[in-house]
């Protein structure tokens, strides 16, 4: 499993307006080609600006389906992160959305 991240446009949430705001987020999936599939079933979703990185995530120890992503902060797969910048380093800090595949 992986944490796939993205500068992405979002839609207004008012009036689904596009090009509204720009997030990075961080998304839970086996590959950058599941990430944006994902990315494209979140209702806020616009369009990618552009792909940052992608890390493998350690598989979890206690048998669940939650990963460790932050120190303090794990989520399943289909998940969708907000991340925030600390100088060079992204932490994710909240789920945005959660996506069935």
């Amino acid at each position: 499993m992986k944490e796939i991240n993205f500068e992405v446009y979002t839609k207004n949430p008012k009036t689904g307006e596009d090009g509204w705001d720009i997030n990075f987020v961080s998304v839970i999936a086996e590959s950058k080609a599941e990430a944006k599939l994902i990315l494209s079933k979140w209702d806020l979703f616009d369009c990618i600006i552009l792909f940052n990185y992608s890390v493998d995530l350690p598989e979890p120890k206690d048998g669940s389906d939650m990963y460790q992503v932050t120190d303090k902060m794990k989520a399943c797969k289909g998940w969708i992160l907000d991340t925030i910048e600390h100088g060079r380093q992204v932490e994710a800090h909240k789920v945005l959305a959660t996506i069935e595949l």
